[in-house]
């Protein structure tokens, strides 16, 4: 499930990923993606909002629905200073 969100949001310039993670404890799983965004930047909650749904159309993909299906999940998308922005 996770190597399809990372090569998608890793290999496209325009969503400023540059790390991913993933924690079950505590639930729900969370599905962390660090960007190159600075949390002081005028648009960085529309910039992560982006990333945010992105990734959840990843999810519901033909490929991951079934498996995401199972797992509450929550997805966190952290600025360059490592706070969450969405």
């Amino acid at each position: 499930m996770f190597p399809v969100i990372i090569d998608g949001m890793m290999g496209k310039k325009e969503y400023e990923v540059t790390g991913f993670a993933y924690s079950f404890h505590p639930s729900p799983l969370q599905i962390i993606l660090k960007t190159s965004i600075k949390s002081t930047d005028k648009d960085a909650k529309e910039r992560a909002a982006k990333v945010e749904q992105t990734v959840e159309e990843f999810l519901k993909s033909d490929e991951l629905k079934d498996v995401v299906k199972t797992y509450p999940y929550k997805i966190v998308v952290r600025s360059k200073d490592k706070k969450q922005i969405n």
